[in-house]
């Protein structure tokens, strides 16, 4: 498993074994990894969507496999039964099966939480940090901010489509629909829709939400007091006195591009 970029945790129980496995590679994973218990079954946890479901395994001296598909940083949760053949959902699997379709429009953007201030609302045709809009409040804002775009399922045969956001800054709440589809945190930003999107006319909602180094910045350079600890105080690596006031605004938000990757169920 290690060979392949794999880094886990493995605990041992009568009825088989747990792993927690993260692909600390810079490539997608997508194939057999081997365990080193046998497996007449075995369910693949999902901690980021909260998703469960019966994996794809087979054996393979001296233990057995498991079919896992992992992006660059992602982890799963691996739990293999010895003697059990679990009957349920089975996971699904995807494939590309066409040309990324780009979401195009104009977003809607507005902040909702943060400070210094609230920046102004805004409309975007072209995705860019919130740092380069024209109100200055943003280049020193930290918080959360809801980008909103209504789109049309493109034309297509495609079983699934995966929601592919590009660049964002940094952590960001999917909503379709009014739907929760759950938290994205680390690059490549991207998930499955599954049966939330649907024919028509769709509703988007990204609450994305920055680093707070930009507001940080700020507060040096007006001087406001925020260094204040119980038993110590932050100095440099040089033990200096800690001064952001120099420091260039970080990209935040949704830069993007975002597209739909249209997919194809594929079995193991």
């Amino acid at each position: 498993m290690t060979d392949r970029g794999v880094q886990f945790i493995r605990r041992r129980d009568a009825d088989g074994a747990h792993y927690l496995i993260v692909n600390r590679s810079a490539d997608r994973i997508d194939g057999w990894l081997p365990l080193a218990v046998p497996a007449a079954s075995a369910m693949l946890f999902d901690p980021d969507s909260g998703h469960s479901s019966v994996a794809a395994v087979r054996t393979k001296e001296p233990g057995s496999e498991v079919y896992v598909q992992l992006d660059p940083g992602q982890t799963m949760i691996v739990r293999p039964f010895a003697n059990e053949a679990l009957h349920g959902i089975p996971w699904t699997y995807l494939a590309p099966a066409g040309d990324p379709q780009p979401l195009t429009g104009s977003w809607e953007l507005h902040f909702l939480e943060g400070g210094p201030k609230l920046p102004s609302d805004a409309k975007l045709d072209k995705l860019t940090s919130w740092t380069e809009l024209p109100d200055p409040e943003a280049k020193s804002f930290s918080g959360t901010a809801q980008y909103t775009l209504r789109f049309t399922t493109p034309a297509g045969d495609a079983s699934d489509w995966l929601l592919d956001l590009g660049e964002v800054h940094e952590t960001v709440r999917v909503k379709l629909n009014g739907r929760n589809l759950g938290t994205l945190w680390y690059p490549p930003y991207r998930g499955p829709l599954g049966s939330f999107l649907r024919g028509g006319e769709n509703v988007l909602e990204l609450e994305v939400t920055n680093l707070a180094t930009n507001r940080i910045a700020d507060m040096d350079r007006r001087k406001v007091p925020w260094k204040a600890f119980y038993d110590a105080n932050i100095v440099t690596l040089k033990y200096k006195a800690f001064d952001a006031s120099s420091w260039e605004p970080l990209p935040s938000g949704l830069i993007g591009p975002v597209k739909l990757v249209p997919c194809r169920i594929e079995k193991p």
